[in-house]
């Protein structure tokens, strides 16, 4: 398979390998470098779905007599994005890509067979390369929205785009403690575990490096555990299935085996962890009204069901954007 980070013009360099040089000089400021960097949105959508078939042309709207679809939405929330340079979709339908490129968005086909949505991601890179399409040069990084999650918040992709930069900048100049992959996690309320949620555990270290994802309840208290000493444990955290990656990190990500911690947890995340990939994560707080909580992801008939009751509870059609949430932490 072809490395992206080899590919591309870009200043983007491997701590462990040389891959494409730098066009500034090490004296250039970080802040100055970052801004010239350019980061995409790629919207992974198949069509294959065996639950919910062409979900990403599933109509969101509750009367049904208008429409605006899950790709419509995706796509919405990735435009009203400010720090992104280009919003990509890359799909296995003519259908989808037609949807795609109305919304405004640059549709990119690609085989059906790909065995995850970063797959999806990676394939459509190297093809825009192929063409030699400008969305894809001087390119920083690439965050991955979820084709299927309709309602998410503009602004968390502009805080993982905003440190595509930075790691990208800080990489170049030699900086060990730049990421590889960006994700996100939202502070739950006390009492409420992610499992209470359908959602993923993530555990972090003092620098908000991800230590570990699980569908348990994490950390786990032990039986005998000395609450005297932490009255009142810090939230748990709930990890929100957005990623910005680094090119060579994706590189990496797409030409690994899967490892049996990815295959037990069935967390594709796993796998970046395993081969030792530095995921930093931003934090959140539920959001407001604007956005549906929890997370509505659309992969089943009554999961559109739910999202057009929410839809309908707020009496307007489906939109993005809006005021930012109570805080975002990097």
């Amino acid at each position: 398979m072809r490395s992206l980070a080899r590919a591309f013009t870009t200043a983007t360099v491997s701590r462990a390998t040389s891959h494409a040089p730098l066009h500034e000089t090490e004296s250039s400021a970080s802040s100055a470098l970052a801004a010239a960097l350019r980061v995409v949105a790629v919207i992974p959508a198949r069509a294959g779905s065996t639950r919910l078939p062409n979900k990403p042309l599933a109509n969101l709207t509750p009367d049904l007599e208008t429409k605006w679809t899950v790709i419509d939405a995706v796509v919405s929330a990735a435009m009203d994005a400010g720090e992104l340079d280009d919003v990509i979709v890359a799909t296995d339908s003519p259908d989808i890509a037609a949807a795609a490129d109305a919304a405004g968005a640059h549709a990119v086909l690609t085989p059906a067979d790909l065995p995850t949505g970063s797959d999806r991601v990676h394939h459509a890179l190297r093809q825009l390369h192929a063409s030699r399409h400008p969305s894809v040069r001087s390119l920083a990084g690439v965050v991955n929205l979820q084709g299927d999650e309709p309602f998410v918040d503009p602004h968390l992709i502009d805080a993982l785009a905003a440190e595509l930069r930075a790691a990208a900048a800080a990489t170049a100049h030699s900086h060990a403690s730049a990421p590889d992959i960006v994700t996100a996690a939202v502070e739950l309320p006390d009492g409420i575990a992610p499992p209470d949620l359908d959602m993923v555990s993530v555990v972090v270290d003092h620098a908000s490096r991800a230590l570990y994802f699980s569908r348990a309840a994490l950390p786990a208290a032990a039986p005998h555990a000395d609450t005297a000493s932490h009255p009142s444990p810090p939230p748990f955290l709930a990890h929100l299935g957005i990623y910005g990656y680094t090119l060579p990190a994706l590189d990496a990500f797409v030409a690994a085996p899967r490892p049996w911690i990815e295959q037990r947890e069935m967390l594709e995340q796993l796998r970046a962890l395993y081969l030792g990939l530095h995921i930093h994560v931003v934090t959140t707080t539920p959001p407001n009204t604007l956005f549906p909580w929890p997370p509505i992801a659309i992969d089943t008939p009554d999961d559109l069901h739910r999202a057009r009751s929410w839809l309908a509870s707020r009496n307007q059609p489906a939109t993005s954007g809006g005021p930012a949430p109570a805080s975002i932490t990097s």
